[in-house]
């Protein structure tokens, strides 16, 4: 077996010695593929089929379980309640990083607040303490 280091410096030096060869293998299977190849390209080159991508690869999810959490949030972040609309990137899949289970759809901002305290809650919990003993209520 080779380790990923060991394939990419074969594969490099396969291809210097067989550059002609599979420019022009590539060429023909273009040529007898060009319409495919076309709509392929264009398919993924949309915002939908990214976000499709993004969320099976990353999260093991689809675009269909993505909306009905959406819905069942109302569109709004799971933590601070504000909503899509105000916002200019979509909501974040929040998920365990531990056990990969997803969680809710954050705003960028929470999904951010949680990732720096490392989402621990001891963390998370001496900011409130601190914000409580400095607030000006």
């Amino acid at each position: 077996m080779f380790t990923i280091e060991e394939k990419r410096i074969y594969n490099k030096k396969y291809w210097e010695k067989n550059k002609e060869k599979e420019k022009e293998r590539g060429k023909k299977y273009y040529e007898t593929h060009k319409e495919e190849i076309r709509t392929r390209r264009k398919i993924r080159g949309t915002h939908t089929y990214q976000r499709r991508y993004n969320l099976k690869y990353n999260f093991g999810m689809t675009m269909e379980e993505y909306n009905r959490m959406f819905e069942e949030q109302k569109g709004c972040c799971i933590i601070c309640g504000i909503h899509q609309s105000k916002l200019k990137r979509a909501l974040s899949v929040d998920h365990n990083h531990s056990t990969k289970k997803i969680r809710s759809l954050l705003c960028g901002n929470c999904n951010h607040m949680l990732g720096h305290a490392h989402e621990d809650i001891e963390i998370l919990q001496k900011a409130i303490e601190y914000l409580e003993q400095y607030s000006e209520k």
